[in-house]
Formats: C-alpha cells, sequence, structure tokens
C-alpha cells in the first residue's frame, strides 16, 4: 500500500510526463525529461514504473477508467437518446474526457504507431467507444446492420475533432460541443426530435 507521499510522487511524475507528451511528442520524451519536470531525482522514476512505456500504460489505464466513469455518471441507466439534449450529454461527456486527458489521447495514438503493444490498447479504447456509440445509436433508431459502423463513423469524427480542436482553440467548448451535436444527432437520426 502507498503512503500518500508515495501517492503525490506518482502523480507528479504522470503529470509531469501529460505535460512534456503535449510539449514533445511521446517520442521524444524521456524518463530524464520526466523526473526533471517533476522535480525528482532520476531514480524515482523506477519506484513507480518500469520504463516510459509501463508509465503510459498507467495514464491510458487512467484515461479509460476516466471516460468509464464520466460516460455512465452523466447518462445513468434510464438515458435515452430521442432528442438533441439526450445525444448532447454524452458528446459533451466526451469531449470534456478528450479535454482532460489529451496528453493520454497524444501518447496513445503515437505510441500506438511503433509498438504493437499500444496499438492494442488504443483498438481497446476505440473499441470501447465504438460499443458505447453503438448501444446509443441502436436507441435512436432501432437494431439495423449498420449501427455498428456507424458507431466506427462518430468515434473516428469525435475522436479526430476533439483532438484537432483541444490542440488549436480550446476555449470554444460550447461551440464545438455543439458542432459535434448536431453533425451526430443529424448523421445517426435525422427525424429525431429536436
Amino acid at each position: 500500500m502507498q503512503t500518500a507521499k508515495s501517492q503525490r510522487t506518482e502523480a507528479e511524475l504522470k503529470a509531469a510526463a501529460r505535460r512534456l507528451i503535449l510539449r514533445q511528442g511521446y517520442a521524444q520524451t524521456k524518463i530524464t525529461d520526466i523526473t526533471k519536470e517533476a522535480g525528482k531525482a532520476a531514480g524515482s522514476f523506477y519506484r513507480y514504473f518500469t520504463d516510459k512505456d509501463d508509465l503510459m500504460r498507467s495514464l491510458a489505464e487512467d484515461f479509460l477508467a476516466s471516460h468509464r466513469d464520466r460516460a455512465h455518471g452523466t447518462l445513468g441507466p434510464d438515458h435515452r437518446f430521442s432528442t438533441r439534449d439526450d445525444v448532447r450529454a454524452p458528446v459533451e461527456a466526451y469531449w470534456e474526457n478528450s479535454r482532460l486527458h489529451l496528453a493520454e489521447m497524444t501518447g496513445i495514438f503515437q505510441a500506438a504507431q511503433a509498438d504493437e503493444g499500444f496499438a492494442r490498447t488504443w483498438e481497446n479504447l476505440h473499441s470501447h467507444h465504438v460499443a458505447m456509440w453503438a448501444d446509443h445509436i441502436e436507441q435512436m433508431r432501432g437494431p439495423r446492420d449498420d449501427n455498428t459502423m456507424t458507431a466506427q463513423a462518430v468515434v473516428c469524427m469525435l475522436e479526430s475533432f476533439c483532438y484537432a480542436q483541444l490542440r488549436t482553440s480550446p476555449e470554444n467548448v460550447a461551440m464545438a460541443v455543439d458542432v459535434l451535436t448536431d453533425l451526430v444527432m443529424h448523421g445517426i437520426a435525422p427525424d429525431a426530435g429536436a
């Protein structure tokens, strides 16, 4: 069991890694950069992580847990997808989670380009999102053969748009969420209620 100081140090190392990934990318971030950014001795890193990939896997787990908590906490068991506000809630939850975990999204995606293990991590995150959206889509338009493929398209749009918008104009939150909501709503169920 970790002490409060140990938990704080681990959190500081993760926060330093997140800042560096956003500033210089995952591949360019070295363990010594992380410890220097965190204000810790270089050897302290190895008390918590075996290597930089282990740290990135830990960040990925945090990201997925946060996304699940945020999505399930936002929607609740009786949530239905029949109005624009019904659709806006998960879009906004996705946006907010992307905002909070932009470094993780960036790092995992970059690491996935060179490492099969991270490619599987990225695919697992992506598949989780697709499954959630496939359920939302089926609620909106009933069972159809193309619901999963439509969910794949929605998730790809969300991933790319959130990444691009958050990197360039993170202050336009309401407009970005509204644009995404309208695209999702009218793309999935153009005749659904407003």
